[in-house]
C-alpha cells in the first residue's frame, strides 16, 4: 500500500512540476506576441511532422535492435522501444531508459545484454552531439551565440557530452577487459557486472552490430533534423535552410541534456529561441516554433507509447516495478500470441 501511495505521489507530482514548467514558459515567452505567431502559422505543413516523427522513431528502434542481436525478437523491440520512448520522453535525468531493459527480459532478452545496448546507444548519440557541437563552433556559417541564462550550450554541452561518453566507453572497455570471471569474484553487485561484461564482449565480436548502429544514429539525426525543419516550414519569418535546421536542432538537444526537466519543458524552448533569434528570427515566432515542435512530439510519442502500452498489455504500475530476470512477458490484449503480427 505504501509503495502504491508512493507511485501515485510521484506520478502526481511529476505532472504538475510539467504543468508548472510549461505554463512558466509561456508566460515568460509572452502569451500575446505567441498566440499572434500561431495565427500566422500554416497547418498543413505541420501534417509533415507525423511522416518524419514515425521515421525517427523507427530508425531508433532499428538501432537499438541491431545493438541486440539478431536473438532479440523484432516485434518485441518494436512494441518496447515505443513505451521506452515515451518514458524517457516525459521522465526527468533519463530515468526513463531503464523501461526498454526491464520490459525485454520478459522476452528472453537478458537484462545484461539490454542495458549494454542503451549504454552503447548513449554513447554513440554523445559523439554525433561532439561533432555538431564542434561544427557550430568552428564551421557554421552563422556566428551565432547559443547562451542561454548565461550558459554556454556550445561550451557547456561540450564539456558534458565529452565527460559523459568519455566516462561510460572507459567504463564499457573496464568490464570487457576485467571479463565476467573477475567480476563474479565481487562482493556487491558482482553478478550483474558479470553479465554487462559477458554481453559488452558479446557486442565487441560482431562489429558488423556497431556499424549498422553507427549507421541508424546518423539516420535518427537526420531525421530529428528533419522535424525540425518541417516545423520552421510552417511559421514565416523563420530560416528553413539545413544550416538553420542543425544549428536550431543542435541548440535544443544540448540544452535538454544539460537541463533535463521533466518533460524537457522551459530548457527545450529557451534553447531553440536563444538559437532562431540569433539567426533573425523575432523572439515571439521562435516561441511558437518551439512550442509547436515540443507538444507535437511529445504528443506523438505518448500516443503511440500509450497504443503500445495497450497492445503489450503492460499497465504503467507495472513500469515502476524494478527489472526483474523472473519477469515474464506481458500478454497483448486481446491476444494469446505474445508477438502478434
Amino acid at each position: 500500500m505504501q509503495r502504491r501511495w508512493l507511485r501515485v505521489a510521484a506520478l502526481v507530482i511529476t505532472t504538475a512540476v510539467m504543468g508548472g514548467l510549461a505554463t512558466w514558459t509561456v508566460w515568460a515567452l509572452g502569451p500575446d506576441q505567441i498566440s499572434q505567431a500561431f495565427a500566422r502559422a500554416h497547418p498543413a505543413s505541420l501534417l509533415l511532422l507525423l511522416g518524419v516523427f514515425a521515421v525517427n522513431h523507427a530508425t531508433r528502434t532499428l538501432r537499438f535492435a541491431a545493438l541486440l542481436g539478431p536473438e532479440a525478437p523484432l516485434p518485441a523491440v518494436v512494441w518496447t522501444s515505443l513505451v521506452g520512448f515515451m518514458a524517457m520522453t516525459v521522465v526527468p535525468l533519463r530515468l526513463g531508459e531503464a523501461v526498454r531493459p526491464a520490459l525485454l527480459v520478459g522476452y528472453g532478452v537478458p537484462l545484461a545484454q539490454s542495458v549494454a545496448a542503451s549504454v552503447v546507444e548513449r554513447i554513440l548519440d554523445l559523439a554525433v552531439l561532439l561533432a555538431l557541437l564542434a561544427w557550430v563552433a568552428f564551421a557554421a556559417p552563422l556566428a551565432v551565440e547559443l547562451v542561454v541564462e548565461g550558459v554556454d550550450l556550445v561550451a557547456t554541452g561540450q564539456r558534458l557530452a565529452g565527460v559523459t561518453a568519455g566516462a561510460a566507453l572507459l567504463g564499457l572497455l573496464g568490464l570487457a577487459a576485467a571479463g565476467p570471471d573477475r567480476l563474479q569474484a565481487l562482493p556487491m553487485a558482482g553478478g550483474a557486472l558479470a553479465s554487462l561484461a559477458a554481453a559488452i564482449r558479446e557486442l565487441g565480436a560482431a562489429p558488423m552490430r556497431t556499424a549498422w548502429a553507427m549507421m541508424w544514429t546518423l539516420a535518427s539525426w537526420g531525421t530529428a533534423v528533419g522535424y525540425v525543419w518541417a516545423t520552421l516550414r510552417a511559421f514565416e519569418g523563420l530560416p528553413t535552410t539545413l544550416t538553420a535546421s542543425t544549428l536550431t536542432w543542435t541548440a535544443i538537444i544540448t540544452g535538454v541534456t544539460a537541463a533535463p526537466t521533466p518533460g524537457f519543458f522551459g530548457s527545450f524552448e529557451a534553447s531553440a529561441v536563444v538559437a532562431l533569434v540569433g539567426q533573425g528570427a523575432s523572439a515571439a515566432t521562435a516561441a511558437a516554433m518551439a512550442l509547436t515542435l515540443h507538444v507535437a512530439y511529445l504528443a506523438f510519442t505518448v500516443t503511440v507509447g500509450a497504443v503500445a502500452l495497450w497492445w503489450l498489455g503492460v499497465s504503467i504500475r507495472t513500469l515502476w516495478d524494478p527489472p526483474s530476470a523472473e519477469r515474464s512477458a506481458p500478454t497483448p490484449a486481446g491476444a494469446a500470441d505474445p508477438m502478434r503480427p
